[in-house]
């Protein structure tokens, strides 16, 4: 159609934007516009449209397991932090990573943090996560928890883990590859219960 009407198109202008009725690879608009007049060989800008969007909710004061199956079932990878709160009831989302109102293409995968209350328990420090197995040591020991430890080696790193040699090299001997129950979730102490934790134990 542009080339008939002795146009063209710019490639390099071609704009992707969601939008709220426009199907995936269809026209959002022309510039210039539709039925102007322009000159022999004018350059033609296309906003294309890269999905019909939805809005995000706003969770804040709902609680976690709805919120967190809600967002699951559309396509988000929700990632937990848990907070020690006296004022608010456990298991309530205190904060989120995006706004409400935020517009998301459901039809790929998204991500989110959900900040949530705890009222029970111990939050397992954020910080472990490639931290000297001795600074988990005396998380766990200054926190009355009971813990086991766990080596890993570059073989079960690369398979178990899905990490690549590049990532390993940059990795220390003794760092804390992870904990079970996770690193920043919420544990409580039983007499029959311990943490995993997980290091690398160096070539």
């Amino acid at each position: 159609i542009l080339t008939d009407n002795d146009l063209s198109l710019d490639e390099s202008r071609i704009e992707y934007e969601l939008s709220d009725k426009i199907e995936k690879d269809h026209i959002i608009s022309v510039n210039p516009e539709i039925g102007s007049e322009v000159e022999i060989n004018t350059k033609v800008k296309l906003t294309v449209s890269s999905g019909i969007y939805s809005i995000l909710d706003n969770y804040v004061g709902k609680d976690y397991e709805t919120a967190r199956k809600e967002l699951e079932a559309n396509n988000f990878n929700v990632k937990t932090i848990y907070t020690m709160s006296s004022d608010v009831d456990g298991g309530k989302v205190l904060s989120q990573s995006l706004e409400a109102g935020y517009k998301y293409d459901s039809s790929v995968n998204n991500q989110i943090t959900l900040e949530c209350s705890t009222d029970d328990g111990i939050i397992i420090d954020p910080n472990l996560e490639g931290a000297p197995l001795s600074d988990a040591i005396n998380f766990f020991i200054s926190n009355d928890i009971d813990y086991e430890e766990v080596s890993m080696s570059k073989e079960e790193l690369i398979n178990k883990e899905g990490m690549s040699e590049e990532e390993i090299e940059k990795i220390d001997a003794n760092d804390v590859i992870k904990t079970m129950p996770g690193i920043g979730e919420v544990y409580t102490q039983s007499e029959d219960s311990k943490v995993i934790v997980y290091y690398y134990k160096g070539e």
